[in-house]
């Protein structure tokens, strides 16, 4: 019977350990799993560390810029992004959806508190009853083998906080244990009691059953009746409160899931309301830097616009300075003339009056033929100088006009237009110049003025270069001659490719007038003839796509030929200037 003791104390222990293990609250909230990780190198957990720090202390310092308006300002300024970050937290503390989620965050948090205290707090008194039966058990075996204290189980001692409650416990139940035992010989009937959840329970009721067996062995009927009755209550009891633990886990559980699934759903949340505010920044930022580059754009227009308008107004103001300069100049030079005329006539005068007075004697009466013959040599002298200086003149112009045209041949360009300033300068305007030589000068510069600016600075494609280009320019129309003129294709280009290929050439004076027969009269005018007038008119009767590749050429023929009917006119002016100097 001893040995049967010690087995049902042992059980009893047993029970009670796995009781309070098996119902410990913090089990209900941790179901992480600790996984042992490698131990990196030296450097990955500086590089670990380096992260956190500066993780920490970029969260903290974008905390306390939140919170401190002067330090918002110096983080704005000197941290990386701080302005943007700021301004995105901004936006989603102020975002309603974020503050109800928030809110709602808080309250369940606050619930499932509540609900890990109040299993805890059914959790400690499972335990307290556990060790109650415990002790119930451990003082009706004490007694039945008439020892004075029950045993207390290993690690189940009362703890400092319940001693005093573990001993009033212990006196009161010492002295009510198996006080009102009816005695009787009749053995007790087995107890049978109900299927519990909980294997615990069902292993302290075959103990229960153990020890009536025993207690009716021992002769003890009454004892394991009384053992039956509390037995009975207390199971029922012990199966009701650890049904109640676990109704009320389910529902912890239950609410942590929900919880879990509320703070998903509130980053998700988050997160997009975080990608929004990412792409409205990104979107002011872009039309910021539009806007910015098209008033940039206009300040340089407006700046360009202005730039022109005032150097016209400074040519303008130039010109007319120059010009009323030019005038005062030559009212000075008229008045310093006459002045100069007057002086001269009066030395003249006074010159006279003295070879008068000192040839006074005997020659007085050849004055006047002297007179007459000196008129005639001033008016011969003046005629001289003024032929000299009009066939100067002339020479200038024809040399001028010889050297433009040379140069306007030779397709040097520099030399072309610094030709035509030259002469341009020689036939400008004098003040002293006859009624002819004006006429003449204008005609001269009314012949250079013609001549477009752009061909005054870049010059005219000589004979030679237009010749050279009339080949190529003449392999590319034969090519394209077969093109229609509307809705043409890349297929119509490529088939008038092909098909060129096989096209005899013409050479001569053909007769005809489609392309292969205009190119051969084109070419045989520029080639053998020179006539290059002839060969710009031939090949501006084409027309369609022929037409449009030789448009180039046609505009360098072109201002080859006006340059050219220009000079030849300047020439022909030239000479005739000359001829009447010569009469």
């Amino acid at each position: 019977m001893l040995r049967g003791a010690s087995v049902v104390r042992n059980t009893a222990r047993l029970t009670v350990g796995k009781s309070s293990r098996l119902y410990n609250p913090k089990r209900l909230f941790t179901s992480t799993t600790t996984v042992e990780e490698k131990k990196k190198g030296s450097i990955g957990k500086k590089l670990l560390w380096a992260t956190l720090l500066t993780g920490t202390a970029y969260s903290g310092a974008t905390y306390f810029a939140l919170k401190n308006e002067a330090f918002y300002d110096t983080f704005t300024t000197y941290v990386p992004g701080g302005e943007q970050l700021l301004d995105a937290l901004e936006d989603l503390a102020a975002d309603d959806h974020i503050q109800q989620f928030y809110s709602q965050a808080k309250q369940l948090q606050q619930q499932t508190s509540s609900t890990a205290e109040t299993l805890k707090t059914y959790a400690v008194n499972t335990k307290e009853s556990a060790q109650d039966w415990y002790e119930y058990v451990s003082d009706a075996i004490a007694q039945i083998r008439g020892d004075k204290e029950a045993p207390i189980a290993p690690g189940t001692g009362p703890t400092p906080s319940n001693d005093k409650r573990f001993r009033i416990r212990k006196a009161t139940k010492k002295d009510s244990l198996f006080a009102n035992v009816i005695h009787t010989s009749e053995p007790q009937p087995l107890p049978k009691f109900a299927q519990a959840n909980e294997e615990i329970v069902n292993e302290l009721g075959a103990t229960i059953r153990g020890l009536v067996v025993m207690l009716n062995e021992a002769g003890m009927s009454g004892h394991a009746k009384c053992l039956v009755d509390l037995a009975t209550r207390d199971l029922e009891s012990l199966d009701k409160a650890f049904t109640l633990i676990k109704g009320e886990e389910q529902k912890a559980y239950k609410e942590i899931k929900a919880l879990e699934k509320a703070l998903e759903v509130a980053k998700q949340h988050i997160e997009a309301h975080h990608q929004q505010v990412d792409q409205k920044i990104k979107d002011a930022e872009t039309k910021a830097s539009a806007r910015v580059e098209k008033q940039v754009k206009q300040v340089e227009a407006d700046i360009a616009s202005d730039k022109i308008e005032l150097e016209r107004q400074l040519h303008t103001i130039h010109t007319k300075e120059l010009a009323s300069q030019r005038q005062h100049q030559l009212e000075q030079l008229k008045k310093e003339l006459a002045q100069k005329a007057i002086e001269i006539q009066k030395e003249y005068v006074e010159q006279v009056q003295r070879q008068v007075e000192g040839e006074r004697g005997g020659r007085l009466s050849n004055i006047e033929a002297v007179c007459a013959k000196q008129v005639e040599s001033e008016r011969l002298a003046s005629a001289d100088a003024e032929l000299l200086d009009d066939v100067r003149k002339a020479h200038q112009l024809v040399a001028a006009i010889d050297a433009l045209k040379r140069a306007a041949t030779s397709g040097e360009n520099t030399r072309f237009a610094l030709e035509l300033e030259t002469l341009k300068r020689l036939s400008a305007k004098t003040p002293f110049a006859k009624v002819g030589e004006r006429q003449s000068d204008e005609l001269i510069q009314l012949v250079t003025s013609s001549i477009q600016e752009h061909v005054a600075q870049h010059g005219i494609t000589s004979l030679a270069s237009l010749s050279e280009r009339f080949e190529t320019l003449a392999r590319e129309v034969r090519r394209a001659s077969l093109i229609p003129e509307q809705d043409a294709s890349m297929v119509s280009h490529l088939i008038s490719i092909v098909l060129s290929s096989f096209m005899f050439t013409k050479k001569g004076l053909v007769v005809g007038d489609d392309v292969e027969s205009r190119l051969a009269r084109a070419e045989y005018y520029l080639n053998s003839e020179k006539d290059l007038e002839s060969a710009a008119r031939e090949l501006n009767q084409l027309t369609g796509w022929p037409k449009r590749l030789s448009m180039d050429w046609l505009d360098a023929a072109r201002r080859h030929l006006e340059v050219k009917q220009a000079v030849e006119i300047m020439r022909s002016q030239a000479s005739l200037i000359s001829m009447l100097q010569a009469k």
